[in-house]
């Protein structure tokens, strides 16, 4: 028979004698026979794309006699290979592709493309992600022993999100300016695309009055706003 290195069968490999002419391929089971072999020593080899081949030396036919000679072929690497690019289909270069499982990492290059060498066959979800852009994860990218698998990816251009870090909101809280003395009830959240730059001013916030009696905390950047207020 002839087996990969997990045991499992090859169908389709070929093996023949180095002298003689003998020659035949292995069936769905892994199995072969060479018949009508005349006796004498023979070295037989064991090949199938994809694979290294394997020779088996000094098998000796007898007048009569079966011999065996089994065979346990290892894969070779294969590659991923494709590119990135952005949603405009500008190639995208200094991008970092990488396997999520085997350790392969490589960059694009000035066109966008890139190559994963040496990979071991298996099936693997692989990531393109740089700065400034959404990262994307192509899954079930299978590399076929001595092969070439093909991923391509698309990113989007992040958008910056804004955010509020460690706030400490424990205690009595300051009173907000022009009705001094008031406490607040409780704070909240809000975003926008419009801010009102200073004004005590929120559309979802609006508890009567012009101002609503509303103080704010909040960050400003690209004509958004987000932050907390506090209704007092």
């Amino acid at each position: 028979t002839v087996k990969d290195s997990s045991n499992n069968v090859l169908s389709g490999a070929t093996v023949s004698t180095s002298s003689g002419g003998y020659s035949t391929t292995t069936n769905a089971s892994g199995a072969y026979t060479l018949a009508n072999v005349v006796p004498g020593t023979y070295s037989v080899t064991a090949t199938k794309t994809g694979y290294a081949s394997q020779t088996n030396t000094g098998v000796m036919v007898a007048s009569g006699a079966t011999t065996t000679s089994n065979f346990t072929l290892s894969p070779q690497p294969g590659i991923i290979s494709g590119t990135v690019k952005d949603t405009s289909n500008n190639a995208v270069s200094g991008a970092t592709v990488s396997t999520t499982s085997g350790g392969y990492s490589t960059t694009t290059n000035s066109s966008g493309a890139y190559t994963l060498s040496n990979v071991a066959p298996g099936t693997y979800s692989v990531v393109a992600s740089k700065s400034g852009y959404l990262s994307s994860t192509n899954t079930g990218v299978v590399v076929n022993p001595g092969g070439s698998a093909v991923s391509n990816f698309t990113l989007a251009v992040s958008t910056p999100t804004e955010k509020l870090l460690n706030g400490n909101f424990e205690g009595p809280f300051f009173p907000c300016g022009w009705w001094a003395g008031n406490y607040p009830q409780y704070w909240g959240f809000t975003w926008r695309s419009n801010p009102e730059n200073n004004a005590f001013y929120f559309d979802s916030y609006n508890y009567g009055g012009a101002y609503g009696k509303v103080c704010k905390v909040s960050v400003y950047q690209a004509n958004m706003e987000a932050g907390l207020i506090q209704q007092v």
